[in-house]
């Protein structure tokens, strides 16, 4: 649902320096995922927290998802 959203699988950003900053951006970009629950990783280590994001790092935007 979130690339559908977008329009794209990636999206590239510069000068993003934390997960709060992330988050603004994207919703400002797409108002529409503001409405949305997705859970952020950095590097494929989710994170839950506004954390800093190291220079050339991937970040995924994932549906939540559950265990068993």
């Amino acid at each position: 649902m979130l690339a559908e959203i977008a329009g794209k699988q990636q999206l590239i950003y510069s000068n993003i320096k934390d997960i709060h900053s992330l988050k603004k951006k994207v919703n400002t970009n797409f108002p529409e995922m503001d409405a949305y629950n997705y859970i952020i990783a950095i590097n494929n280590m989710i994170v839950h927290e506004n954390v800093q994001i190291p220079l050339g790092s991937s970040i995924a935007l994932m549906p939540p998802f559950s265990g068993g």
